[in-house]
């Protein structure tokens, strides 16, 4: 495979993730979004990889910046979740979540 058809096809990849982050986060799925979170990780080392051989052309750059700022977006609204959460955990008494650091998971 071309490393342009690398560039596109990992793209393509974390696109389509993205939107199922987005669904699963819709759903207040946690259990499906850290296994999301986990394709994330590796779409992002095989992206790292790519780039230590070519750098993207401008088109895939273009698209890869406007996944971050999506990305971004999408991890200030966990944050929001997870705050209130906590809120309400701590209005119920319940002092330590041993299943999450200081801002999400360990």
């Amino acid at each position: 495979m071309a490393v342009s058809e690398d560039w596109n096809a990992l793209i393509g990849a974390l696109e389509t993730l993205c939107e199922e982050e987005e669904q699963a986060l819709a759903a207040l799925d946690g259990a499906r979004l850290l296994k999301l979170a986990d394709r994330h990780a590796e779409i992002g080392r095989r992206l790292a990889a790519c780039a230590m051989e070519t750098p993207p052309s401008p088109e895939a750059q273009a698209r890869l910046t406007k996944l971050h700022i999506r990305h971004e977006a999408l991890a200030q609204r966990i944050r929001a979740h997870q705050d209130a959460a906590r809120i309400v955990l701590q209005a119920l008494g319940v002092e330590d979540m041993p299943a999450y650091g200081p801002r999400g998971r360990r």
